[in-house]
């Protein structure tokens, strides 16, 4: 059979043949045994989730069953404390009513003993009790008498020796009043080990607990578990919490155990043990102060699912011994099976080789023999088949270069469109210019009838930016009166919460939306919106488009944004260094020609005529002075306030004392509403408006007075800014190239999803005002 690679042909053939076949056999094994390995994962996730939810029903149950039976075996001890009270309140106390006591005791084990205390100071023991123990159960009445007849029994406990004893206090009455009370003592120690361990796993464990969260006794079986700190004679008067790791006592404090202990509530708590996770499972003990506490390890329950069966590891070791053995097994195959073929085919492929060749020189008409059996025969009517459809397929062929060169066409616009969004990056304008132009741009290429572009800003604040060919609305009114406007607000909302492209059919056979986020570097930071007819549906490939032109938007919206803090902050440090600069050098120089100016007018005391020099060097002086006060006021102004860490109203405060400072202008300010609820981003927006509006009053205004407002209505903020001073032509001045601060102000305010608005009467001041919206 190896003589079959002797040949260039078939030995081409066969290399090729193991190397189409190895890699999807490879990834048919591979594949299927990395599914099985997370199946597996997933099965072994579910059975553990499935263990916990049902342990906490089942562990419900058992401390349940557990707190039942312990009642079940207290009951009978609580009956003979009560019987006697009953006997004693209707015959008084008599010889039979202690024999009858001093049966009880000698019959039932459990029982530690009895006592009886009347108000007359009678007091029967049995066992005796010495005398310090026999004054306090005379001091013990009184509880008793304060209640008042008919009260319930009350409960102590205490510990002899080694023994954990609780007592049962049931008052009786003597005559329709109160008499004294019979006490029931009987050892818990004892009782609990009635408790079998039939149901708990090897660690679990139990305990008796009091209403006030403290340890009282743990039968024999249940004081070697590995969740508890250990157990030993000296715990009997400790807190339950104690007992447990410190990781445990923080959760209980969180569950707040000891309330829910003194309400009475059944309840499980899955814990953090040292090493492993346990169960923490609490009953009522039924007529009794007594709770029942189960510890429960889960590593107990997976190794009793595992015994029955459960599988909770994924054995990946074998899983891939498996799929390696079978792949070398598939290769052995499939060389056998190849050696086999090639060995059928060879002279056959000789035939179709040479008829291949007079096929390539362009001989549609070879046709070769449809000779041999099977696939042989199939291969060569296949081959003739194949020439047959050659001259079908060059017409086929044509067809396909139209479609392509049509979609070609559409790729090159669609580059064109991100170039040209591309270039807008690197040109000049505002944003909201930028991102019109964009939209102009998409539009016209996609004949989209509406389109929006909303913008996230510092504050995580929703702002629309640009409506198609036209501005933002400058109102909340004029946006509620356009349900078009109110739909993109809606779903740019949603698509923010979702982070995915969504497309709504508002009417299926009319119009359709589709809305994209707009993000850069895994952060959203916009929202574009498409509105398009029926006729020029969105299909799959302009959907991928939009997304690309997204990534784009998303680069031009993050240039402006890194563009203007590098502004913001090139401006801040040049207006520190020109301070600096100004304060250094020329302030300096300034006070130097001052005082020689001084100086030289005092030598002139001197002279014999010295009134011909006096006047120019006054002149000299004061000129000095005025420059140097002018300076002052321009490094003040050159100084900027740091708004990043302070409220809107001091802010507000600053601004109108240094032009109060600087300018001798009586500021006025009204602040109605709380500047802690104005979000930092405005803050600092309000804060450079500020700063130019009142670096304009003390230049141009010559004004007197002025006032800046802060007030707020539900969903806006307002600043108003005005003077007294003597005016400009406001409209003139808004549209000039040559206003720098209005338009700065008009921009921030812009960005910011507001209106800013001007007016402006010669001689009679200036008002600037500012309405911002709270929420996009």
């Amino acid at each position: 059979m190896l003589n079959v690679l002797k040949g260039t042909l078939t030995r081409r053939m066969f290399l090729i043949l193991m190397s189409l076949s190895l890699l999807p056999t490879i990834v048919l094994l591979i594949v299927p045994s990395i599914i099985q390995i997370r199946s597996e994962q997933t099965a072994v996730t579910q059975l553990e989730t499935e263990l916990q939810t049902k342990a906490e029903g089942i562990f419900s149950r058992l401390v349940s069953s557990k707190a039942t039976h312990f009642a079940q075996v207290l009951q009978p001890r609580l009956t003979p404390g009560a019987m006697l009270a009953a006997q004693i309140s209707e015959h008084n106390l008599n010889s039979t009513t202690f024999d009858t006591a001093k049966w009880y005791v000698h019959h039932d084990h459990g029982l530690c003993g009895m006592k009886i205390l009347s108000v007359d100071g009678m007091v029967w023991t049995y066992p005796e009790s010495v005398n310090e123990q026999v004054e306090a159960d005379l001091n013990f009445l009184s509880p008793f008498q304060t209640v008042g007849n008919g009260s319930d029994a009350y409960w102590t406990f205490e510990n002899d020796d080694l023994r954990t004893v609780g007592k049962a206090w049931t008052p009786f009455l003597i005559d329709g009043e109160f008499g004294g009370v019979v006490g029931t003592e009987f050892c818990l120690s004892t009782l609990v080990e009635e408790i079998p361990k039939f149901g708990l796993a090897e660690n679990a464990t139990m305990l008796l607990v009091g209403e006030n969260g403290r340890f009282l006794t743990t039968p024999s079986w249940g004081n070697n578990s590995y969740l508890l700190k250990g157990l030993s004679s000296e715990h009997s008067n400790i807190a339950f919490s104690d007992l447990v790791p410190a990781t445990v006592q923080t959760q209980l404090i969180e569950e707040d155990f000891l309330s829910r202990l003194q309400k009475r509530e059944q309840f499980v708590l899955r814990a953090k043990f040292d090493q492993t996770f346990g169960y923490i499972a609490v009953a009522p003990v039924a007529n009794s102060p007594l709770n029942v506490i189960l510890l429960l390890p889960q590593d107990d329950i997976y190794n009793q699912a595992e015994f029955y069966g459960a599988t909770l590891k994924v054995s990946i070791p074998a899983i891939v011994t498996q799929a390696a053995i079978s792949l070398l097994g598939f290769i052995l195959v499939i060389a056998l099976g190849g050696l086999f073929s090639l060995r059928q085919i060879a002279e056959p492929i000789a035939q179709l080789s040479a008829g291949a060749e007079n096929v390539a020189r362009g001989d549609l008409t070879q046709r070769v023999p449809e000779v041999g059996a099977g696939e042989l025969q199939q291969l060569a009517q296949s081959f003739n088949a194949m020439v047959n459809a050659i001259q079908t397929s060059q017409q086929a062929l044509e067809q396909n270069q139209q479609e392509l060169a049509a979609t070609l066409k559409i790729r090159e616009d669609e580059f064109r469109i991100i170039n040209q969004v591309a270039v807008l990056s690197n040109t000049a304008g505002s944003l909201s210019e930028k991102l019109a132009s964009t939209l102009q741009i998409v539009n016209d290429h996609l004949r989209i009838t509406a389109s929006a572009i909303f913008v996230v800003d510092e504050s995580q604040v929703l702002i629309p930016l640009v409506w198609g060919e036209e501005k933002p609305a400058l109102s909340a009114v004029e946006v509620a009166v356009s349900p078009t406007r109110q739909t993109q607000i809606h779903l740019a909302h949603q698509t923010i919460q979702s982070g995915h492209s969504t497309i709504q059919h508002e009417n299926k056979d009319t119009h359709s939306i589709a809305s994209l986020p707009i993000s850069f570097q895994g952060r959203i930071v916009g929202v574009i919106i498409f509105h398009c007819s029926h006729q020029h549906e969105l299909s799959e490939s302009v959907l991928t488009f939009l997304k690309a032109l997204s990534n784009h938007i998303a680069i031009l919206i993050e240039n402006a944004r890194l563009q203007n803090q590098e502004r913001t902050l090139l401006v801040t440090e040049e207006r520190r260094r020109l301070a600096r600069d100004l304060h250094d050098s020329v302030t300096q120089s300034l006070f130097s020609l001052s005082m020689i100016a001084e100086g030289v007018r005092a030598n002139l005391k001197s002279i014999t005529s010295p009134t011909e020099l006096a006047q120019p060097v006054d002149l000299l002086i004061q000129q000095s002075q005025q420059i140097r006060t002018e300076m002052r006021k321009l490094i003040q102004e050159l100084r900027p306030i740091n708004a990043t860490d302070i409220r809107l109203d001091d802010v507000i405060k600053q601004h109108a004392q240094r032009l109060q400072d600087i300018a001798n202008v009586d500021v006025k300010t009204s602040i109605s509403t709380k500047a802690d609820l104005v979000p930092p981003a405005v803050t600092q927006h309000f804060d450079r408006i500020l700063q130019e509006a009142m670096s304009n009053i003390g230049r141009h205004s010559h004004a007197s007075t002025a006032t800046i407002t802060l007030g707020a209505t539900q969903d806006h903020f307002l600043l108003t800014i005005g003077d007294n001073g003597i005016g400009f032509d406001s409209q003139s001045l808004m549209h000039s190239s040559t206003s720098y601060g209005l338009n700065n102000m008009r921009e921030r305010t812009e960005m910011m999803g507001g209106s800013f608005s001007v007016r402006a009467i010669a001689d009679q001041g200036t008002t600037i005002k500012i309405i911002i919206p709270k929420k996009a």
